[in-house]
């Protein structure tokens, strides 16, 4: 007879894991590591790796180290100062001298790797305005060249006390002149006319176009004279002729051009040739 019950103990069911369970873990954990390891590079590896980055610099130290000698011990920076100015161009409104004088002044003794061609050439051309371009080149090892392209006189000008000036075809006044000089247009000019500077840039403008369109139409003017509304012109041998300022210059010069050799051809004198109008007017001796 049992007084008491055994009791009976409760089987934990076993747990069962499988090989690649119970190793997966641990593998990972010893691929992390490994992995870890393989991220370290030894001293010697990365000493071997940049030995080539290492040695072109220390070739390149000794190779400035040594070109700096040599510059120093043979004073070679001594070559290469400037020591001559070239000058070509020059003529009747750019003095030589002059200008020698200034771009030696901004030169000589500076090393020509120092030299801004742009920067000098802006101070010649401010100072010489007798050129229309001035241009600066250097000239290895110790020189500068100065290359000038002077005004080309364009016509004369002349005021009521009679004095006679060269301009070009920009208005600038180049110089005084003799009365009796000839080959280029006469312009009577109202205003101050002073050597060295410009004359009335919109007079300038319709001064040029009538010059170069009468010239590309053979026509030879010999005197000008503007005033508020019209200019005036003398053309061939003293046909006086008017422009409108709101009539297009170069096809009023063509009709003058074509009206001359009409002329000619039929043996007629033109007095005057009016072009201020829709027609033209032409009086003839």
């Amino acid at each position: 007879m049992r007084l008491f019950k055994s009791k009976q103990s409760k089987k934990i069911p076993a747990f069962k894991m499988s090989p690649s369970a119970q190793t997966s873990g641990g593998d990972a954990l010893i691929d992390q590591i490994n992995s870890r390891k393989r991220g370290l590079k030894k001293p010697g590896v990365i000493l071997r790796k940049h030995h080539g980055i290492y040695k072109k610099l220390i070739f390149l130290t000794l190779f400035v180290s040594a070109l700096g000698y040599v510059v120093w011990k043979f004073n070679i920076l001594s070559y290469f100062t400037i020591s001559g100015v070239l000058i070509s161009g020059t003529g009747r409104f750019v003095n030589e001298k002059d200008l020698r004088t200034l771009s030696e002044k901004d030169s000589l003794g500076q090393s020509i790797f120092v030299i801004s061609e742009k920067s000098l050439s802006e101070v010649l051309s401010k100072n010489f305005l007798g050129a229309k371009l001035i241009e600066v080149e250097k000239r290895y090892p110790n020189k500068i060249r100065i290359i000038v392209e002077e005004r080309v006189p364009l016509a004369i000008v002349y005021n009521e006390n009679n004095n006679h000036f060269l301009i070009d075809s920009e208005g600038y006044v180049l110089g005084v002149v003799d009365k009796n000089y000839s080959g280029l247009a006469k312009i009577k000019y109202e205003g101050d006319i002073k050597v060295g500077s410009f004359l009335d840039k919109e007079l300038t403008l319709i001064s040029v176009d009538i010059v170069k369109f009468a010239e590309r139409n053979g026509v030879k003017v010999t005197n000008m004279s503007f005033y508020a509304e019209y200019s005036k012109i003398y053309v061939g041998g003293g046909i006086e002729v008017y422009l409108g300022y709101d009539k297009n210059t170069e096809q009023s010069l063509k009709t003058v051009g074509a009206l001359i050799k009409k002329s000619v051809a039929e043996k007629k004198t033109i007095r005057r040739i009016d072009l201020r109008y829709d027609k033209v007017i032409v009086l003839y001796d």
